[in-house]
C-alpha cells in the first residue's frame, strides 16, 4: 500500500480486519491512522506514514512482529502507534509531535525502540507498559527519553536523554521499575528516572554512567 490518502481515517485501510505481511509506504490520514485505523497487523512493515492527529502508523489496533521505521509522524501522539499492545515490534526513527513517538497507550512485549523522537513527552512509549523491551538513543525536550507514565519489566535503557527522567518519567506511584538496566541515560534532572512528588518502586535493577546536570 502507497501513498494512500485518506480524508478522515486510515490512509490505506479502515475497518475490522486483519493486515498479514503488508507493506505501508508514506500513507496519510488527515485525522487517525495514517496506514491502517481499527485494523490488527501481523508481519507488516510501516514506512514513512503520517496522520495529522493520532496514530501515523496505525490506530486502534494490536501489532504483531512488526516493523515501524522512519518516521511515521503524527500531528499529536502515537507515531508509530496509538492505542494498541505491541509484540515482538521494531519502532526505529519514528516521530510525534506531541508524545509516544513509537507508542501511545497500550503494552509492549519483546520490542525494540530506538532513534525515536517526541517534541514533548515519551519518545518511545506514553501512557503505556514495556516488558522485555530495549530502548536506545531515543530522546525528548521534555520529560521521559523513552517512557513517560508507565511501568518497565525486564527492560533496557542505553543512551536515552530527555528534560526530566532521561529514560522514565512518572507521576504515578502504581507503575514500577523491576529488573531493569540503565546505562548512559542523560537529563537535566533525573539522569535514568525522574519521579515527580512521589515515593518510587524500583527493584532489582543495575544503573551505570546515567548522568544529569542537576540530581
Amino acid at each position: 500500500f502507497i501513498n494512500g490518502h485518506a480524508e478522515g481515517n486510515g490512509g490505506a485501510i479502515s475497518g475490522s480486519s486483519t493486515a498479514i505481511g503488508c507493506i505501508f509506504n508514506a500513507n496519510y490520514a488527515s485525522e487517525d491512522g495514517g496506514a491502517i485505523y481499527n485494523v490488527n497487523a501481523e508481519g507488516c512493515t510501516f514506512i514513512g506514514n503520517c496522520a495529522e492527529q493520532r496514530g501515523g502508523g496505525m490506530y486502534n489496533g494490536n501489532a504483531t512482529e512488526c516493523i515501524f521505521r522512519d518516521n511515521n509522524y503524527a500531528r499529536q501522539a502515537g507515531g508509530g502507534m496509538h492505542t494498541g499492545d505491541a509484540l515482538n515490534c521494531t519502532f526505529t526513527a519514528n516521530g510525534a509531535a506531541d508524545q509516544g513517538a513509537a507508542m501511545y497507550g497500550g503494552n509492549a512485549v519483546g520490542c525494540s525502540f530506538e532513534n525515536n523522537y517526541a517534541d514533548n513527552h515519551g519518545a518511545a512509549i506514553s501512557n503505556g507498559n514495556a516488558v522485555n523491551c530495549s530502548f536506545t538513543g531515543n530522546h525528548v525536550n521534555y520529560n521521559g527519553g523513552a517512557i513517560y507514565m508507565g511501568s518497565a519489566t525486564g527492560c533496557n535503557f542505553s543512551g536515552n536523554y530527555a528534560w526530566l527522567g532521561g529514560a522514565i518519567y512518572s507521576e504515578k506511584e502504581e507503575q514500577p521499575i523491576v529488573n531493569c538496566n540503565f546505562t548512559g541515560n542523560w537529563a537535566y534532572e533525573g539522569g535514568a528516572i525522574y519521579g515527580k512528588d512521589m515515593q518510587y518502586s524500583i527493584l532489582n535493577s543495575y544503573f551505570q554512567e546515567n548522568g544529569a546536570l542537576r540530581g
